[in-house]
């Protein structure tokens, strides 16, 4: 579980193929085929760290699904969760379907 807006653990270049690859569709593509489900969060510990914010999600989704060979994806939410039992006040949770495109 990441904390805040911490850089990923991905390699920096591994970060831009991902977000520059991994399209999100607010429809599924006609021919895309679906990989799995998919799923990103980021805790917000303490009021003296910055909180997590939605754009820092998202690109851990699209690592997350460009690490399942995804080319995008599709039935995104993201929420705010209560998250006390994790030793977090909230978490910032991403989900969506992982779909690639065959050419």
């Amino acid at each position: 579980m990441r904390v805040g807006n911490d850089i990923s653990y991905a390699s920096i270049s591994d970060q831009r193929e991902a977000v520059r690859t991994v399209k999100v569709y607010d429809t599924m593509p006609e021919g895309a085929k679906v990989l799995g489900p998919v799923d990103a969060g980021r805790c917000h510990r303490s009021f003296v760290e910055e909180s997590p914010s939605e754009t820092v999600v998202m690109t851990d989704l699209k690592i997350a699904a460009y690490t399942m060979g995804a080319d995008g994806v599709t039935d995104v939410s993201v929420e705010k969760t209560s998250a006390l039992t994790k030793n977090c006040w909230y978490m910032l949770d991403a989900r969506g379907t992982a779909i690639f495109l065959p050419e």
